[in-house]
């Protein structure tokens, strides 16, 4: 532990030296992934593209002097319903709209550190939870099995808080995880959504509010 303690010093200066080397040497891979081993520096397009299966991980863009936390939604990142994730052939591809992030008095926990947003067109913004936090995703239907939303989404382990208007999921980990932590840490599910709101938003966790995903 002491030789710990005595290159963490060491560690932190690397640390810091390497992310402003990444950001010096590639301007245009403002972004990285913590949740991607290696934790490399990615363009909006490769990250967008590297994210189509992994819509949950978690990103964080450079705003020049740091990194602050941004969501794939802000990419454009989208879950596609049936044929097992991939796009469904009877839509027409994805037209990503950029736009400015429109200024709001309230503040937002998922606004856009950069200011900009790519807005897939043809789909609808959904809350997904998931052990990470709780997400904006776009969502694309299939035209293919219309009227069978709910088992669409099954299909992808996630669960619908709801049958008749979708808005709210859950991912089948979080599920078991929340299972696991009553039967083994004896937590509630207040507790668990407490710690979803504090994963989601670490500083300002009430920022993130009850009425976005019914949980309880």
């Amino acid at each position: 532990m002491e030789e710990i303690v005595c290159s963490s010093n060491y560690w932190l200066r690397l640390s810091t030296w390497s992310q402003s080397m990444w950001f010096m040497l590639k301007n245009s891979c403002s972004l990285e992934v913590p949740d991607c081993l290696g934790n490399h520096a990615l363009c909006q397009d490769c990250c967008r593209k590297g994210h189509k299966d992994q819509p949950f991980h978690r990103i964080e863009f450079w705003t020049g002097t740091h990194y602050k936390r941004d969501w794939l939604s802000n990419l454009g990142v989208v879950i596609h319903l049936g044929h097992h994730g991939s796009p469904c052939s009877l839509q027409k591809p994805i037209t990503l709209v950029g736009e400015l992030w429109p200024h709001v008095k309230d503040w937002n926990i998922y606004d856009s550190p950069s200011g900009l947003a790519d807005t897939p067109q043809d789909c609808t913004l959904g809350n997904i939870a998931h052990n990470n936090g709780i997400h904006k995703v776009w969502i694309r239907k299939c035209l293919c099995m219309d009227g069978c939303e709910e088992y669409q989404y099954l299909e992808l382990r996630l669960y619908p808080a709801s049958y008749t208007q979708i808005k709210t999921l859950f991912t089948f980990d979080l599920l078991q995880n929340c299972c696991l932590d009553n039967l083994e840490c004896k937590a509630s599910v207040y507790h668990l959504w407490s710690k979803l709101r504090r994963l989601t938003c670490p500083f300002f966790p009430n920022g993130v509010l009850a009425s976005n995903v019914s949980f309880m």
